[in-house]
């Protein structure tokens, strides 16, 4: 269908609408009468200008552009061929709509005419003193006809406008949308749904089932999610990825339930809006990477130290090793047993500095979100190995309880490494040097009737202030004093929880701490 049409058609559509109300009778200087048959006996003076025509010359004198008449009048002689030409007159375009008068002899000959299509009738013996109040009470009501079916176009074309600027504003969404009924069948599909790759036209799915038309996708999950909403009549939202054109697209999808019937809680229809949010999963996933990366350049003077420990060790076991070089024919057994010692601290030494650089390493590395099933204290452990070297958290009392046999959790574990890491380096940041008490344990917690897996993390250091609180997990809003931090940390952190389906809690109070709570569901 074409878009300029459309908007044309519209256009036209409104002005047409916006035409005044035709009124029959006004601005008439005179009224004009048509008289087809003879001129009748007792005929009274009209107020108007009346032509008398036969038969053979009325369909000529009806096509005379230049003579529009108001009434036809027919005064015929033989009642059949009265009815006759009566009917002709309806079915002529010239003469439709005119005010029809019958001259009758009698009663059923007046039903005949009414049925035939004459407006009205005049007995012949009451002509000259009834016409003028039946032509007056005829184009009175044919006035009034005219009204209402002029209400009725209007209506018509209120609806036909409504319809179509419902049309316009729904192909002019930005999403994708179709809606099914109850059996499955499509009755509406948005122009967006048309195009790019696996876009298909309109005409070709409306009235189909919707299992037949997206065939390529799971046909068990996709019926499951629409008789979900039907029966609870609950919005239903979901993430969802599509390969059909080679790309990984990714879609963000919303059943939305429909009732008809406002009185009724019976979910009639359901409208499906998917959203891509592919760019928008790109630019999270660079955001993410970006702040692992700010993230190493702060731990860079902890892990040239940490490094630089275990190779000061190395050094001093080799130049150990080399003065004793010389003493190799006569060592001792005392000897022997420092050489067999150095060896063993050097080993050791050495696999520490590869061990420090590999977990920077596998911190840095970008992956895919692949989540797998692990234990929450197993990441708890390998976050405070790769954290270890703070300056502060030799210092400070760190107190670590974690619950044993708690179920896994499923996630990638490079995120969820990266959101302890944020949450103990902010602590850690935010207490005093030689109080400061960091607490970190985990355990099973309950939110509104849901099981969650929860590591929870208190210090108490100076707290949050109550008017940043419910903004910390923005981008860009920070606690830490100006070139301390980006304000990126911690919304980073709020979307890779959502995106495992958990939640962040926080509980602060200036001056005694806080609590961060990352809580992520089971697997």
């Amino acid at each position: 269908m074409d878009q300029t049409a459309d908007e044309t058609n519209l256009s036209d559509m409104i002005t047409a609408n916006k035409t005044a109300r035709p009124d029959y009778l006004k601005n008439k200087s005179a009224l004009r009468f048509l008289l087809v048959g003879a001129t009748l006996d007792r005929l009274p003076a009209l107020d108007g200008e009346l032509q008398v025509v036969k038969i053979e010359t009325l369909w000529e004198c009806l096509q005379n552009a230049a003579f529009a008449f108001d009434c036809v009048m027919l005064a015929l002689h033989e009642p059949n061929e009265m009815l006759a030409l009566c009917r002709q007159l309806r079915a002529h375009p010239e003469a439709g709509e005119l005010p029809i008068i019958a001259f009758v002899s009698d009663s059923e000959v007046a039903s005949d005419a009414i049925r035939a299509g004459a407006s009205d009738f005049c007995f012949v013996a009451n002509a000259a003193t009834e016409l003028p109040a039946r032509i007056r009470l005829c184009l009175l009501n044919h006035q009034q006809a005219q009204r209402i079916a002029w209400q009725l176009d209007e209506q018509r074309r209120e609806i036909a406008i409504s319809h179509l600027l419902m049309e316009k504003v729904v192909d002019a969404l930005p999403v994708s949308l179709y809606v099914v009924d109850r059996d499955l069948r499509i009755v509406a599909w948005n122009r967006n749904r048309e195009v790019g790759g696996q876009g298909i036209e309109r005409q070709q799915v409306i009235g189909r089932s919707v299992l037949e038309v997206f065939s390529k996708m799971p046909r068990q999950r996709l019926k499951r999610d629409f008789e979900q909403t039907f029966e609870t009549g609950e919005l239903l939202r979901f993430e969802q990825e599509s390969t059909a054109d080679g790309d990984t697209r990714h879609w963000f999808i919303s059943k939305i339930p429909m009732r008809l019937n406002d009185d009724s809680s019976d979910v009639t229809h359901v409208i499906t809006v998917g959203e891509e949010i592919t760019d928008q999963k790109k630019m999270n996933a660079a955001i993410i990477h970006a702040e692992k990366l700010a993230g190493l350049g702060r731990l860079a003077s902890g892990v040239v130290h940490e490094i630089n420990n275990p190779l000061a060790t190395i050094a001093a076991c080799t130049e150990a090793l080399q003065q004793r070089l010389d003493e190799l024919a006569l060592l001792s057994e005392e000897s022997r047993e420092d050489f067999s010692e150095y060896l063993k601290l050097v080993n050791d030494e050495a696999f520490r500095c590869k061990g420090i650089t590999n977990s920077l390493l596998e911190f840095s590395r970008h992956r895919e979100s692949e989540k797998i099933p692990h234990e929450i204290n197993d990441l708890i452990k390998q976050t405070l190995r790769l954290i270890k070297h703070h300056p502060k958290l030799k210092r400070l009392q760190l107190m670590v309880e974690l619950r044993d046999g708690l179920p896994k959790i499923k996630a990638n574990e490079g995120q969820i490494k990266q959101v302890f890491l944020a949450i103990v380096t902010n602590a850690c940041d935010a207490v005093d040097e030689n109080a400061g008490q960091v607490r970190i344990c985990t355990d099973l917690f309950k939110v509104k009737g849901q099981e969650f897996i929860g590591a929870e993390f208190t210090d108490n250091g100076v707290g949050i202030a109550p008017e940043l609180q419910a903004k910390i997990f923005e981008p860009f809003v920070t606690t830490k004093p100006f070139g301390q931090g980006t304000g990126l940390g911690l919304a980073v952190c709020y979307g890779i929880v959502s995106d495992h389906g958990g939640k962040i809690e926080v509980v602060s109070q200036v001056g005694q701490g806080t609590t961060m709570r990352v809580l992520l569901p089971l697997t």
